[in-house]
């Protein structure tokens, strides 16, 4: 997703609680009345709850935290533009025989952290 569209899209979906007050929404609610595509949707309201923007209010919906007037933007676009977790910024490779790519690897991991950077943190 590119920068400027993902903000164009989640100030959409912030707009949609925002006119919802105190009421919760579902991914599929805010695409329909916000025109914003589904998949951005549930990857903005996923970023929005790891951030503690929203907060799940059923199995399929989610609410607001605190007031919109309340969010900042940094509190916003730190919340876009966050690490995913869940992405491994480095693959081992295992198995077969994939020694000397495997070498390469382990010889940055040591370069890296010799220099003081953290991996996946």
């Amino acid at each position: 997703m590119k920068n400027k569209r993902i903000v164009q899209f989640a100030v959409m979906c912030l707009q949609a609680f925002g006119a919802n007050e105190g009421r919760a929404l579902s991914p599929q609610e805010i695409s329909k009345h916000q025109g914003v595509p589904l998949e951005d949707c549930l990857n903005i309201i996923k970023r929005f709850r790891s951030a503690g923007i929203v907060a799940a209010a059923s199995r399929e919906k989610v609410i607001l935290a605190r007031p919109v007037e309340d969010l900042t933007a940094v509190e916003i676009l730190e919340a876009l533009w966050a690490v995913d977790a869940t992405r491994l910024d480095l693959q081992m490779l295992v198995g077969g025989n994939h020694g000397r790519r495997a070498e390469k690897t382990l010889e940055c991991v040591a370069r890296i952290t010799a220099e003081g950077f953290e991996i996946n943190g």
